[in-house]
């Protein structure tokens, strides 16, 4: 019954959004910006419909798993702010997404017990507060990464799902608490990820990326020291997040040699965009209803769940370790290929 309900209260959310979105309230209307790839009008603020999942405080006990929940509807209201069309900057977003992190960080004591790998054992075991910034940067990666890799129709609720399937396999019914968040989340992502994916008229929003962010970020850190998943297994699962956010940091610091805080439109997903757009333009295949925005989510989508199955095929005798730095390598290596072929003459 609980999923019933999560799955009802979000399609719900989303069908008051759109009846607001035609009646142009909290819409964002067409703009020139280059990196803003939509077509119509749009309601950014979507990932209401994921506060939904509330409903598990009335189904566990567990603690921690409440305040996930109740932290990450505070990394909601600061993505809030933005997807309202505040002037807010994201250097500022980003203090108060350190804050945030910083507080649950040391009222819970967050932090990992095993790295399943000697060497980052010997290094990031050795002193507590090493630890925790580990940890630190752990939650910034991904709650950032969530929010670079929000460009297109699906995408970074379509890459949520993966993940989340991925734990679910991996853990094996194994601590039924968890089990039910992980669940209760899914069940709030489906509806709004086929609403985006399909119409591309209500989408998730700064808001939305940023709880999905920190939400998987804790599930993450949880399953590792409930020994359910190797740390090191972990990080390849939730790696496409983490590695757009290190690949683009990197280009904007050393290539580019700009505020790595600035946005721009070098991400794999918008770069992939162009190129499709570029190579057969931005026309719909009509039996499926797919546009080129939707055709570049699919790419990454298909992209993602093939490097989660050569994981579990190969991962372990190549090693985890091994696998998350040849997946860093393949999304280097691929944006700059994109990169090459769109933008250099």
């Amino acid at each position: 019954m609980i999923y019933f309900y999560c799955i009802f209260s979000s399609l719900t959310i989303i069908l008051l959004l759109m009846h607001l979105r035609r009646n142009d309230i909290f819409v964002e209307n067409l703009t020139d910006i280059s990196r803003k790839i939509h077509t119509t009008k749009i309601s950014r603020i979507g990932g209401t419909s994921l506060l939904s999942i509330a409903i598990i405080f009335f189904y566990t006990n567990n603690i921690f798993i409440h305040s996930i929940v109740i932290f990450a509807s505070l990394f909601f209201v600061v993505g809030l702010f933005s997807d309202l069309g505040q002037k807010d900057r994201l250097t500022i977003r980003t203090l108060l997404i350190s804050f945030l992190i910083i507080i649950f960080i040391f009222i819970y004591d967050v932090r990992l017990i095993n790295f399943d790998q000697e060497i980052l054992d010997k290094i990031l075991l050795s002193n507590i507060y090493i630890n925790y910034i580990f940890v630190f940067f752990c939650y910034l990666f991904l709650t950032n990464g969530f929010n670079f890799i929000d460009g297109n129709d699906g995408l970074v609720l379509g890459i949520s799902l993966i993940i989340l399937i991925n734990f679910i396999f991996y853990t094996e019914g194994n601590d039924h608490d968890l089990q039910k968040l992980m669940l209760c989340l899914i069940f709030a992502i489906i509806p709004l990820f086929l609403f985006n994916f399909v119409s591309g008229k209500i989408i998730n929003g700064d808001a939305g990326s940023y709880f999905l962010g920190f939400i998987i970020g804790s599930i993450a850190i949880y399953i590792a020291n409930s020994n359910l998943i190797y740390a090191t297994l972990i990080a390849c699962i939730v790696s496409y997040p983490i590695n757009e956010l290190v690949v683009s940091v990197l280009r904007r610091i050393i290539i580019l040699r700009k505020n790595p805080l600035l946005a721009d439109r070098y991400h794999l997903h918008s770069i992939l965009y162009s190129f499709l757009e570029k190579k057969i333009g931005n026309i719909k295949f009509q039996k499926l209803n797919i546009n080129i925005n939707a055709l570049t989510s699919i790419i990454i989508l298909t992209y993602f769940s093939l490097c989660c199955l050569a994981i579990y095929s190969i991962g372990e005798f190549i090693g985890y370790l091994t696998s998350f730095i040849t997946l860093l390598f393949l999304h280097s290596f691929f944006n700059y290929i994109l990169y090459v072929n769109v933008y250099r003459k």
